[in-house]
């Protein structure tokens, strides 16, 4: 007897590979340098991820079964991919380091993504539902503990370096 998977199967694999890109990415995100620290963080990289791999899951399930249905897969990864290059290299022309902090980010959750969701789509039995809950549930998490860390300054206060004209008002003020 074959077992038919429920239809909701291929979202909980994107759901689960979408959480385990989206941890990864948060974490990759921390040492690049985000153009924008209130925008782009941790935070909105988990989401992101986890939109990708919802999309990717229902992407999945659209295909037709059949040979070519892996290759169709990659191949909307991969379309993806590049247009989160696009706008990556189109955000550029006003936010520095755009590219360099985006396609990273993007090229890791495309590998995760776009292997985990043929990989966990089609097992004889379906991912337990709380299993895709816990990875959304831990990512969010992940991102949002981690939304302030990163390139940012320290925000310390300091004070500025002894300049020599300060020096010498200082000591004709004392020394008259």
């Amino acid at each position: 007897m074959i077992s038919r998977q429920p239809p909701e199967a291929p979202l909980r694999a994107g759901l689960l590979s979408g959480g385990i890109a989206a941890i990864a990415a948060a974490l990759l995100s921390l040492p690049l340098e985000s153009p924008h620290d209130g925008l782009l963080n941790s935070a909105s990289v988990v989401v992101a991820a986890l939109a990708a791999g919802a999309v990717a899951g229902l992407a999945w399930k659209r295909i037709p079964e059949g040979q070519s249905r892996t290759l169709r897969f990659v191949a909307l990864i991969v379309l993806g991919f590049a247009l989160v290059a696009g706008a990556s290299a189109l955000a550029q022309t006003q936010l520095e380091r755009s590219v360099s902090f985006g396609l990273p980010i993007a090229a890791l959750a495309a590998v995760i993504i776009g292997g985990g969701v043929p990989l966990l789509a089609d097992k004889g039995r379906a991912l337990p539902w709380w299993l895709a809950l816990a990875a959304v549930v831990v990512a969010l998490a992940v991102g949002i503990a981690l939304a302030g860390q990163g390139d940012q300054e320290s925000g310390e206060l300091e004070l500025p370096p002894r300049t020599a004209d300060f020096q010498a008002h200082w000591n004709v003020t004392l020394h008259g």
